[in-house]
């Protein structure tokens, strides 16, 4: 008889394919011949001659379905062995880990025990330890003793009596109190009911709370939910009688969404804050400035929540504060204020009317987000979607037009300025505006007859921001410049024309459909005006001076006029200036300083001479 060991790493016997029981036969002859009613002598006798003649051919026992189940069967034996065996691996590599661990485990005891006992722990150090740190080198000793003394002990029941006592004192109190607010009950009741009533001849809806008495609804029916649910508050009734407001969700104190204006790190400008209410306000003073509250609270709520989807348009938001830059020096910063005192009288610069009209204008988006919303309402959709309202983007988008507006506008009327100068005459430059239009917008989506004068305006305010201009160089030469600001595309973009059938720079320098910022606008603009005016000086010096060995050709700073003696004269632009510059000569026509002659006299001047004098 074998030895039976606690465990064994052999793999598990083969069992052979017979069925168990008279239920797993029954079982199986259904599975495999659909029943005993398809079950024939005739047929199990060919099986069985089938069989025999596959044992005798093993090439063809791979077409027959009992060859393929014992090729199986023998390939899950062979995986079932390997698993066993990387079981077994697997198990004495764990064994190995454990008994270096315990034996890591016997070192350190052993060598803390050696500084006391040095005779016993030195029989199960190991000789390599000993070898290296030697005996007695690792010790340990209490670092604390126990803090507990029967005076502190005494100490502890004596105070945990004491609060026992304060306790039962307040209890005594409580109950003192209680009776003589009994007694008032009926004065209280009469003052509370008077400040409900007036509440209610106010406009405001007061109504029952179930299980919490009467509140009075201030909020919005369109708002966000979270806002809209808890826009109800309690009227509870204070210890003089009189009803006061349990804001509940909605937060205590009043709070605005404030606007600050800083220009090169310094506070230039601020919207104006109404201040608190002072403690003897009535009570229809403060469910109004509840509602107030509520909807800075969702304001500053929304506006938190876009600012994360405008990241790429610079919006910085730090949970405090939400902040874009309108320009290199100036941003914008929008923070929810608690209100305090009201603010002494001022005199408002142009910096606080920025910030005041900032506000105002994210106060009236907001108002036509919940009209917005009054509107899908009460229309029947299939999809339903809160998306994160545009409050912050027509302001943002408000902001880079004016921005892209005045630097070409500003851009085109200084280099004009300069064309003057530069003795062009003929420079002309106009620029127009649209106006805002009452009309709604001619959307086959909008309902005509839903939309109110207010939204009206609202759209067109948002959506008209463009501008055209024109400016004409040389009595052939112009260009056309439209802009159109897209709320989609947080971007303005430029269209560059050149009108005329014979403008020279439909062949100098093409103009593409569409420019994607200003920047680039202007960049076409410079180097357009530049070959214009190279084109135009070229003509008028072939024929004053009877030369046609001039030509021009692009250069690092400009373009270049250059004649056969290798004489080279580079027209090109400084900011809004024109500038001529020769080998030792430079003249400048523009704001700030401009040349006593004109540019065409001096490139005549300069190829007048047949030798190069200059």
């Amino acid at each position: 008889m074998e030895r039976q060991t606690p465990f064994s790493l052999r793999p598990w016997p083969r069992g052979d394919k017979k069925p168990k029981n008279i239920g797993e036969f029954v079982a199986r002859v259904s599975s495999e011949r659909n029943g005993f009613r398809n079950v024939k002598e005739a047929d199990l006798i060919e099986e069985i001659k089938a069989h025999a003649a596959g044992a005798a051919n093993p090439d063809s026992s791979q077409d027959s379905p009992e060859g393929d189940s014992e090729s199986d069967g023998e390939a899950e034996n062979d995986k079932k062995e390997k698993t066993a065996i990387a079981a077994r691996d697997d198990f004495l590599k764990n064994l190995e880990a454990a008994h270096q661990s315990a034996m890591l485990n016997l070192d350190l005891v052993s060598l803390l025990l050696s500084k006391e006992t040095p005779n016993q722990a030195g029989t199960t150090l190991s000789p390599t330890l000993r070898e290296l740190v030697g005996i007695g080198t690792l010790g340990s000793s209490k670092v604390h003793q126990s803090n507990i003394t029967p005076a502190r002990e005494a100490d502890d029941l004596a105070v945990g009596t004491g609060w026992r006592v304060i306790g039962t004192n307040k209890m005594v109190s409580s109950v003192l109190e209680a009776a003589e607010r009994l007694e008032k009950e009926i004065t209280l009741e009469t003052k509370y009911w008077a400040d409900v009533l007036a509440v209610s001849e106010s406009g405001w809806a007061v109504s029952s709370m179930v299980g919490k008495g009467l509140g009075v609804r201030f909020g919005f029916a369109e708002a966000a939910p979270m806002y809209r649910d808890s826009s109800i508050a309690r009227l509870v009734r204070n210890e003089d009688g009189k009803a006061r407001l349990d804001h509940g969700q909605a937060g205590k104190g009043s709070q605005r969404v404030c606007a600050m204006i800083e220009v090169s790190g310094k506070i230039m400008g601020r919207s104006r804050l109404p201040g608190g209410l002072p403690d003897n306000s009535r009570l229809a003073d403060r469910v109004l400035e509840a509602r107030n509250t509520i909807f800075a609270q969702e304001l500053w709520y929304e506006i938190s929540r876009e600012s994360r989807t405008l990241l790429s348009l610079g919006v910085q938001s730090d949970g405090a504060e939400v902040s874009y830059n309108v320009n290199p020096s100036t941003r914008v910063i929008i923070c929810l204020e608690d209100l305090t005192e009201p603010e002494a009288s001022r005199d408002d610069n142009i910096y606080d009317q920025m910030a005041e009209l900032t506000i105002q204008g994210l106060n009236l988006f907001l108002m036509a987000a919940h009209r917005q919303n009054y509107k899908q309402r009460v229309q029947p959709k299939h999809g339903r979607n809160n998306p994160p309202y545009n409050l912050l983007r027509p302001l943002i988008s408000r902001y880079k037009y004016t921005l892209d507006y005045d630097k070409l506008i500003g851009f085109v009327s200084s280099l004009a300025d300069s064309l003057h100068i530069a003795g062009f005459d003929s420079t002309n430059f106009t620029k127009t505006q649209p106006f805002l239009s009452l009309q709604p917008p001619s959307r086959p989506d909008t309902d005509h007859h839903a939309i109110t004068q207010a939204e009206v305006l609202m759209l067109n305010t948002i959506n008209s921001q463009q501008f055209s201009a024109d400016i004409s160089i040389t009595p052939e030469t112009r260009i056309g410049l439209r802009a159109k600001a897209f709320l989609s595309l947080d971007a303005t973009q430029f269209k560059i024309s050149l009108p005329g059938p014979q403008n020279p720079l439909i062949d100098l320098y093409p103009s593409h459909d569409t420019y994607p910022n200003v920047d680039e606008a202007i960049h076409y603009v410079r180097q357009a005006t530049v070959r214009a005016v190279v084109d135009r000086l070229l003509e008028l010096t072939s024929e004053k001076l009877s030369k046609a060995d001039i030509g021009w050709g692009d250069a690092v700073d400009g373009v270049a006029l250059v004649d056969t003696l290798d004489r080279e004269l580079t027209i090109g632009t400084e900011g809004t200036q024109l500038v001529a510059k020769t080998k030792n000569q430079r003249r400048t026509w523009g704001a700030g300083a401009s040349s006593p002659e004109s540019l065409e006299e001096f490139v005549l001047s300069y190829f007048k001479s047949d030798e190069d004098t200059h």
